[in-house]
């Protein structure tokens, strides 16, 4: 489960969570929420409230032994997704050309869908 805004919900160097902006060359995002040690996919994209409309990175995960780039901490309030690894795997993500439309679906291994689709935010190079 994601926190109550953007500025809650997101962190990290790369974050200003009073323009709802993630820079790219400032840093890492993080994500905070609770229960992510139940979540296998974390996708980034962008759409609206309601669809995910493109894919730019979909990243199969286990918490417990997760892909170089991203980390959970020990509780599974936090994840940490690299800026080497958004570059390295869809840089494009990080470019929304000013458009508040970027979006993050964290799938559980039940199959259950949380997503930020209310907390759009706006990312750069």
């Amino acid at each position: 489960a994601y926190l109550g805004n953007t500025a809650a919900t997101f962190a990290g160097g790369g974050f200003d969570g009073a323009a709802a902006t993630y820079t790219l060359g400032n840093g890492n995002l993080v994500i905070n929420g609770s229960n992510f040690l139940g979540v296998k996919t974390i996708t980034l994209g962008d759409g609206n409230s309601t669809d995910l409309n493109n894919t730019y990175i979909s990243a199969a995960v286990n918490p417990a032994a997760p892909p170089a780039g991203i980390t959970f901490n020990a509780t599974g309030t936090q994840i940490t997704i690299t800026s080497a690894y958004i570059s390295d795997n869809n840089a494009s993500w990080a470019d929304s050309n000013a458009s508040q439309n970027r979006v993050i679906v964290l799938t559980s291994a039940a199959d259950q869908n949380g997503t930020t689709g209310t907390q759009l935010i706006t990312t750069q190079p």
